[in-house]
């Protein structure tokens, strides 16, 4: 019999944005905090590559994921 797996919500969507928002937020205040943490961040593509990695990510899992059906 086939794994089902309940759909993410509402609820799960709000958690993942209240976290990806925490996260940001801490990491704005460490680089305002520590200069060279600032002067790496300023320097090279940070965003870019977290986009990047957080897609092959996301890619990945749904690769690997059986077919349903």
């Amino acid at each position: 019999m086939a794994d089902r797996r309940a759909q993410p919500g509402w609820r799960e969507a709000i958690l993942v944005t209240a976290a990806v928002v925490l996260v940001v937020a801490a990491a704005a205040a460490l680089t305002g905090l520590v200069p060279p943490l600032r002067d790496l961040v300023g320097g090279t593509p940070v965003a870019i590559v977290v986009l990047v990695v957080g897609t092959v990510v996301v890619l990945w899992q749904l690769a690997a994921r059986p077919p349903t059906g």
